[in-house]
Parts: structure tokens; sequence; C-alpha cells
């Protein structure tokens, strides 16, 4: 891994925080132009283009992309997990996030939240408080813990409507 990519990958994800998209993309490009296999840059790529781009097609084929150069860099499985819940793809979403829960780094926390979620959307309500609660005990942040708690109460509540 080269130290010039990891720094035209920093000033790109800067961008991109930044909400510069447009110039975060255009530095990403030119970055697996020149280090086809740097696995992080098409990760950045499938963000951007699913949020700030949307476009889910391109998104996934960068996904796919970052997985196969970068198979331990846990923020892929997240966002990738994130367009397959948006597309209700879910038993591959689930796949995605368990094959995630393998990387070294995986933000546990986000990832038992978008397995909540998708049991909410299915009307499995104590599946989803389980997996709200995990996101709670896993989380350190206060404002993802305050969320996680939120979604338990609201699961809490559908459980009694029906």
């Amino acid at each position: 891994m080269s130290i010039e990519a990891e720094k035209l990958f920093f000033i790109a994800r800067t961008k991109a925080d930044a909400g510069d998209a447009g110039a975060a993309a255009s530095l990403l490009h030119d970055l697996v132009i020149r280090y086809s296999d740097f696995g992080k840059a098409y990760s950045l790529l499938g963000i951007i283009y699913l949020v700030s781009f949307e476009n889910p097609t391109q998104a996934e084929a960068y996904f796919k992309q970052a997985m196969t150069l970068a198979p331990d860099y846990s923020s892929t499985y997240l966002h990738y997990a994130e367009l397959l819940f948006s597309q209700e793809r879910y038993a591959e979403q689930v796949a995605m996030l368990n094959k995630g829960m393998e990387a070294l780094g995986m933000d546990k926390d986000k990832a038992y939240h978008l397995l909540g979620l998708m049991n909410e959307r299915q009307k499995q309500f104590e599946d989803a408080i389980e997996n709200f609660q995990k996101a709670l005990f896993y989380s350190v942040d206060e404002e993802d813990i305050l969320k996680y708690q939120k979604a338990t109460e609201r699961c809490l509540m559908k459980r009694k409507m029906i």
C-alpha cells in the first residue's frame, strides 16, 4: 500500500466529509487510475455514488470491487448493507453484515442497528428489539445510544399494537 495513495484517499475523504462529493469523486477516480488495487478508494466511491449521486447501481459495483481488493476494510460492508436495506434485499443485507462482522473495526452498533431496522420493517419486533439493544450495548456515542433506545421503545410500542 502506497503512502501517496493513503494521502490522496485522506484528501478525498476530507472533501467528501465537507460535502464536496464531486471533487472527492474526481480525486478518487484519479487515485484508482494510479493505484488500481487500492480498495478503500472504491469503497468511498461507492458511498459517494450511493449518497450524493443517488446511483445505487454504480455504488454497488464500487462496493463489490472494494470488497475484492480490501476484504478487511469494514466500512464497505456496512455501507453496502445500507444499500441492500434501501432496496429491501434483506437476505443479502444479513449476509453482508455477517461477513462484515468478521472484519476488524466493524462498527457493530451500526450493524446491529441496520439489522434491527430490517426486523422492524418486517414486523419482527422481538428480533428488532434484540438487535437495537445489542446496538445500544456496543455503542459508546451518546447520540447513537439515544437513537437505539428510541428505536427499542418504538418497537415495544408497535409490538403492543399488534
